[in-house]
C-alpha cells in the first residue's frame, strides 16, 4: 500500500513512519554499557549510583 504523504507528494512505500517532532521518550544522557562483573560488586555499584542520584537531585 503507497500512501502520498510526503510534503513534496512522493510516495512513503510504507506508509507510516517518520520523525516526528515531540516524539519518542526524552533523552537522559544515560548509556547502556554490558560489565561482566560479581554479584557484589553489582550491589556495590547499585549503592553508589543510588547515592549519586539522590545527590544529583538535590543540587
Amino acid at each position: 500500500m503507497m500512501h502520498r504523504n510526503n510534503k513534496d507528494g512522493s510516495y512513503n512505500v510504507r506508509g507510516y513512519g517518520g520523525a516526528r517532532c515531540g516524539a519518542g521518550r526524552p533523552a537522559t544522557g544515560r548509556k547502556k554499557v554490558m560489565l561482566f562483573i560479581t554479584q557484589e560488586e553489582r550491589e556495590a555499584i547499585r549503592q553508589m549510583l543510588k547515592r549519586m542520584r539522590n545527590e544529583e537531585e538535590n543540587h
